[in-house]
């Protein structure tokens, strides 16, 4: 007789597999891990010496190369962000004096003050200023004489200690029986404040005035910019700044901004000469626009004021604009195969402001050199031709 297990069909008319306890499945499935590897697999468990060496050297030539790339990018886009920053700050001193004009009844210029950093021959900041009003106490005498001189009633010393009476100070006499105003510029005397007597033998005017000697007259006296209110330096960029000595030696540096220490030179407005100067900066570096927008006060006349935006490193190093390569020893121009020659790694760029439209744009440099020892022959060419960086 058959056993029952034979006979049993399933619907479809196959036979039941047998079960196996799962202790028994396990032992019967689960085999060794080594059995399932080829004999050559089970000797190798991970890199050679020789291959992790030549993994490691590729991944630190992919680094290094990473590196360099994607620093020298930042590096210029850090200049260029800050000659953005410039840009954007001389505009909204353009704006803040043409809005002015537009919610006083006497337009008052404003503009952009330029904050000389303690540490050397640049600016790392920049606040907004305006002339807050004139100035219009007591009475001037006026000497038509060649001098020029000015007598007053009213107190200017007080205004000389504050700050508020400088060279290039705009001075207006009006005229007693036409009322209009005759503009003219204040120089001091650089020996001291103006003395306090009724000849004032520190002060001149720019220019003659064809009126009656030592008559009475009314002024208005532009007082020198200050801080605006609620205002805060702004700081360019980390590592960018403003290379001051580098506009001195271009001839950029509008005079007002400095005086001439010592000359180390010959005496002459070359570049080489320039680069000897010892340069004292003023504490009030304005860049000052009217009402209709153009630069105002005495820079007007520049034409062109060329910013020059570099790497503090380099600026630190005592790099000028038409420099590329110079001694680490005496900070002179050599050539690249000198033994202590250093070269320039950081970026630059300009920044022009034309003062007849108070438009300011950002050129590159010509970096062409030329000459013994070899310069940069013209930095500002571009800025000169008006070609715009990119």
């Amino acid at each position: 007789m058959r056993s029952i297990q034979h006979t049993i069909r399933r619907s479809d008319g196959s036979r039941p597999r047998a079960k196996f306890p799962a202790a028994q499945r396990r032992a019967r499935f689960s085999l060794p891990l080594i059995s399932r590897l080829s004999p050559l697999a089970s000797d190798r468990s991970g890199f050679t010496l020789i291959e992790l060496l030549v993994v490691t050297v590729i991944v630190m030539i992919l680094m290094t190369a990473t590196f360099t790339v994607v620093s020298s990018t930042i590096d210029g886009d850090r200049v260029r962000g800050g000659a953005r920053q410039l840009q954007s700050m001389l505009a909204g001193g353009r704006d803040r004096a043409i809005f002015s004009s537009k919610r006083s009844a006497e337009p008052r210029p404003m503009g952009v003050r330029f904050i000389k950093d303690e540490n050397g021959d640049y600016c790392r900041s920049m606040v907004f200023v305006g002339v807050l009003g004139a100035f219009t106490e007591g009475r001037i005498q006026v000497d038509t004489g060649d001098n020029r001189t000015l007598g007053w009633s009213a107190d200017w010393e007080s205004l000389y200690d504050r700050g508020l009476l400088v060279n290039g100070t705009r001075l207006a006499v009006i005229d007693p029986v036409s009322d209009v105003e005759h503009w003219s510029t204040v120089v001091l005397n650089v020996s001291g404040p103006p003395s306090a007597s009724t000849d004032l033998t520190g002060v001149a005017l720019t220019r003659d005035y064809a009126g009656n000697t030592a008559t009475n007259y009314e002024y208005k006296l532009l007082l020198a910019p200050e801080i605006l209110q609620n205002e805060e330096p702004r700081l360019l960029p980390s590592g960018v700044v403003i290379d001051l000595a580098s506009m001195y030696v271009m001839g950029s540096l509008p005079d007002s901004w400095r005086t001439i220490v010592s000359d180390g030179g010959d005496g002459s407005a070359s570049r080489t000469a320039r680069r000897n100067d010892t340069i004292a900066y003023s504490d009030k570096m304005d860049v000052l626009f009217s009402p209709r927008g153009t630069v105002y006060g005495s820079l007007s006349a520049e034409g062109l004021i060329t910013f020059v935006l570099a790497d503090l490193q380099d600026v630190a190093l005592g790099f000028t604009v038409d420099e590329q390569v110079i001694d680490r020893t005496t900070g002179d121009p050599v050539v690249t195969t000198n033994a202590n020659a250093i070269e320039r790694t950081g970026d630059e760029i300009l920044m022009t402001l034309a003062t007849q439209t108070g438009a300011a744009f950002s050129s590159p440099i010509d970096v062409t050199i030329t000459g013994s020892p070899p310069l940069r022959t013209d930095p500002f060419f571009f800025a000169e031709t008006g070609e715009v960086a990119k």
